[in-house]
């Protein structure tokens, strides 16, 4: 399971280097998914976003990255999730 999330980071990076890097640019290979993707760092902040999630979630991919995910009107309760998963959880609590 280590390994294979560790495959998983090795991609996403490999991808993320490959795209624009300024702030609120275009992220190259993201760009291209029709599924919306955010990168957060561990403390919740927006790294990346694509342009498919700022289309989804009617906010700017500008105003996305750099703010923090729980901030994010409508993000709340996926943002919960996500905490808990940085925190080590490993199982959905309904």
């Amino acid at each position: 399971e280590q390994a294979r999330r560790e495959g998983v980071v090795a991609e996403v990076e490999r991808a993320i280097a490959g795209g624009d890097r300024r702030r609120g640019a275009g992220t190259g290979p993201l760009d291209a998914l029709w599924h919306g993707v955010l990168l957060l760092d561990e403390g919740g902040m927006i790294v990346e976003a694509n342009g498919a999630v700022s289309v989804l979630l009617g906010v700017g991919r500008d105003r996305l990255v750099g703010a923090a995910f729980a901030a994010i009107e409508g993000c709340e309760p996926v943002a919960r999730e996500a905490a808990g998963v940085l925190a080590g959880a490993t199982a959905r609590s309904s």
